[in-house]
């Protein structure tokens, strides 16, 4: 039987790829995307005899995160620069080895995939051999399913013949596919509803978290990506799990989909262990001093009934589930166990419920309607989960200092991507910084363009300038570092301390996130080495940092409000490009009348607002970019656009400083006086 959408070029596939990528509409990306998908349904029809018209090898390569089938390949930026440095061959100190390296020195595009692309177009040919979709996907099958002792072989064959059968263009793709961003401007959803309208609504019915699938004796385990977890067995003589399973369901169940979480239970102590040791519970062994145990708390398909869904469409609600979960299975210590629950009628039961969490070291608590439906993708529904963490005044506050930064990947993370806060060790004679985590969220885009504003004053590229000696890192180093004395403080909050060998102390933030700024703080007034690790002394592997009980006042301050309908706010010009006119201000000179001037980008001394202050004095005027009738651009920073219009050589580019001394002198020879920027 023939299989028409594994025929479809590899070629044909990565030419659509590379016209949606360059839309910038998405209904444009769409558009392509759909006559694509009509045109391989048309052929699929057209194609005679015996024949499976399903799209599913197409699928998985258009929406690679989603692929369920597939094992992880296990590979990101760094392990594939290395494999393409060994086969092309290539220097590993030159630039197109650092480059594939994703050495951030170096870097200047942060698609990996496109750096590929740029370092191997010359050395490969334009021809490409014939590679269809099945050929791609037989090639991702033996990355993804290659032995662990024998992966090294099977990786250089699987990519020595990617490379003599693909261009650079396809070449590009098929590393995307890899890294599982295609960076269409779609979302998965979106791309599903392409092929049908209620194609994500399937799949959202289809694909779930952590869950056990048995039917017929034959179990399947899936993680919340979707993945199939092997090492616990799919059946009762074998695994880590299933064979111990024998006996505790009824007799007359034929088939279950259970959703739980996986925890790791101590063989020795007989108790769970908490959240963020250094095992997962997907690659323990018969050796490790935790095994497998199967927490149940939902019940979501039983002898060939699907319980999902709302009543219209034959779901079944909360309490009736959870009747039939009771009755399914009994409970085995230490391998399978229903989730402890009770029911709750007041404010007060729950308040005494998330405290008792607290004192017993637990994450928190869900809270559901007994007649709540079960709709996957769907929030909101009457469950609620409840931490400590989500209530003011229940965790410390951590007044930490910015001693480094990494840099963002993703234009809307900003410049930067995560700081590196530190505490301060004053035991010793000289003051020193030791960093004790990184936190990313918290702040407000605009909060954190403005700490992003004050630091890049003053941090350094930790590539080409070490950090000073106060500054203690570890294995975990910033892209950028910068000095305590120019930084700021911040107030954090952390749900818990972990073990780590990553940064400069014993025990590391975890779940943490920024509550504001310390402006008003000086450095030296922040959290010394000696109060970070009280909490940890005595204490095992994971510190929890709530310690104080909440009561009813707290609990009714966090509830949900009404959310208020968004204003949309007017479309304005963004403010590196917008142009005020000050009508307050007057001409004192005609040195630049009549003349058009641009404002590419200010400086320290002085800011935009004021350099346009400047040009009205003297009768100029300024546009927001510059054209033809532009008689100068005027720059401070060296920016990409300042860059890009010294290498135009299009108009004359005139420093700041030469600007703000027409407040002082006036110059009528000017252009005598223009000093280009270097690029």
């Amino acid at each position: 039987m023939v299989t028409p959408a594994n025929t479809v070029l590899f070629e044909e596939f990565c030419n659509t790829l590379e016209c949606i990528f360059k839309k910038k509409q998405k209904r444009d990306r769409e558009k392509i995307l759909v006559e694509f998908i009509c045109d391989l349904k048309t052929r699929i029809r057209q194609t005679e005899g015996e024949k499976n018209t399903t799209l599913y090898p197409v699928i998985r390569l258009l929406v690679p995160k989603l692929e369920r089938e597939r094992p992880p390949y296990n590979m990101k930026e760094r392990k594939l620069g290395e494999l393409l440095v060994k086969i092309l061959p290539l220097r590993k100190d030159s630039q197109e080895a650092k480059k594939l390296l994703n050495d951030r020195s170096v870097l200047r595009d942060r698609d990996f995939a496109s750096e590929v692309y740029f370092v191997v177009k010359k050395r490969m040919n334009e021809r490409t051999g014939n590679l269809t979709i099945k050929d791609i996907n037989d090639i991702l099958d033996k990355i993804a399913t290659a032995e662990v002792g024998n992966k090294g072989p099977i990786l250089d064959q699987a990519f020595s013949s990617a490379l003599r059968n693909l261009n650079a263009d396809q070449l590009k793709w098929f590393i995307r596919i890899i890294l599982k961003n295609l960076k269409l401007g779609l979302s998965d959803k979106g791309i599903l509803a392409c092929f049908h309208p209620d194609a994500p609504e399937y799949y959202d019915n289809c694909h779930d978290i952590t869950q056990i699938h048995m039917k017929d004796g034959k179990f399947i385990y899936f993680t919340r990506r979707a993945h199939v977890v092997k090492i616990y067995g799919d059946n009762y003589e074998e695994g880590l799990l299933t064979r111990y399973l024998k006996g505790c369901f009824k007799s007359d169940v034929t088939s279950f989909i259970l959703d739980g979480e996986m925890m790791l239970w101590h063989k020795q102590d007989q108790c769970f262990g908490p959240k963020g040791l250094p095992y997962d519970v997907k690659k323990i062994t018969e050796k490790s001093a935790y095994r497998p145990c199967f927490c149940a708390y939902d019940l979501l398909y039983l002898n060939g009934k699907s319980l999902v869904g709302p009543a219209e469409n034959g779901g079944t609600p909360l309490n009736k589930r959870l009747e039939q979960l009771d009755s399914l299975f009994t409970d085995i210590p230490g391998v399978i166990q229903h989730s402890k629950r009770k029911i709750v009628e007041k404010r007060t039961d729950i308040l005494e419920e998330l405290n008792t969490s607290m004192l017993n070291q637990e994450e928190g608590i869900v809270v559901k309607d007994v007649q709540s439906y079960y709709r996957p993708g769907h929030r909101n529904l009457g469950w609620f989960k409840l931490k400590m963490e989500y209530t003011k005044g229940a965790m410390p506050d951590l007044d930490l200092v910015i001693i480094g930064a990494d840099r963002s990947g993703n234009k809307r993370q900003g410049q930067v991507k995560s700081f590196f806060v530190a505490c301060l060790d004053n035991s010793q004679s000289e003051k020193r910084w030791l960093c004790v985590g990184c936190v990313a969220s918290g702040l407000k885009s605009v909060d954190r363009d403005k700490v992003v504003t004050h630091l890049e004053r003053h941090w350094h590229r930790t590539a080409f300038t070490p950090p000073q000696g106060n500054l203690i890192f570890n294995k975990a180093r910033p892209d950028y570092w910068i000095a305590p004395e120019h930084s700021i403080v911040l107030e954090i909050c952390a749900s818990e301390l972990t073990k780590t060998s990553t940064f400069a102390t014993d025990y590391t933030l975890r779940f943490s996130r920024i509550i504001r700024t310390r402006e008003d703080k000086p450095i030296d007034d922040t959290m010394t080495l000696e109060e970070f690790c009280r909490p940890t002394l005595n204490q095992g592997h994971v510190v929890k940092l709530a310690t104080k009980r909440i009561n009813q006042d707290q609990l009714a301050n966090n509830e949900d409000k009404i959310p208020k309908k968004r204003v949309v706010k007017e479309k304005q010009v963004a403010e590196p490009y917008r142009v005020a006119s000050h009508g307050d201000v007057k001409v004192t000179s005609n040195a630049l009348a009549g003349r058009k001037l641009c404002i590419l980008s200010d400086d320290e001394d002085c800011g935009r607002t004021e350099l346009i202050k400047i040009v009205e004095t003297h009768g100029g005027k300024v546009v927001a970019d510059y054209g033809a009738d532009t008689w100068c651009c005027v720059a401070g920073r060296s920016t990409a656009r300042v860059r890009a219009a010294v290498t135009s050589r299009s108009v004359d580019v005139a420093r700041a400083a030469w600007l703000r001394a027409l407040l002082y002198y006036y110059i009528i020879k000017l252009k005598s006086l223009f000093v280009c920027l270097n690029a």
